[in-house]
């Protein structure tokens, strides 16, 4: 489980896009879940499991709609097409639609990245 973690942890890094960088999280996370409820005979290492496990299928909503909105808005998933859209386009200057849907989706794609590392307002 700890290799598989590792290498998911590793796909993380090399992930070029949002999709491939979905996938990693999950294979990571998945290898977590496991490992936090491993003690099956401790009522306190299965809670904390499927606590863990709950807490990772609503973060893991949270990002897909977040990349689903992104992607319906600017039409890539790409992160080096993302950049180049967000640095090199102004688009708050001649398309709020789409700067807000955008903004909308990159915080829907954080707070579910922020649920999945535990960062202080989503850590409970």
């Amino acid at each position: 489980m700890l290799l598989l973690s590792i290498l998911g942890i590793w796909s993380i890094i090399t992930s070029y896009d949002l999709i491939s960088m979905y996938i990693s999280i999950e294979l990571q996370s998945l290898c977590f879940y496991i490992i936090t409820s491993l003690k099956v005979y401790s009522n306190f290492s299965v809670e904390a499991g499927l606590k863990y496990f709950i807490l990772g299928a609503f973060s893991s909503g949270l990002l897909l709609f977040g990349s689903s909105v992104l992607y319906g808005f600017t039409g890539m998933t790409n992160f080096l097409d993302l950049s180049v859209f967000f640095f090199y386009k102004n688009i708050i200057y001649y398309d709020h639609t789409l700067y807000y849907g955008t903004l909308l989706g990159l915080l829907f794609i954080l707070s579910g990245l922020f649920f999945k590392i535990g960062i202080v307002p989503f850590h409970s």
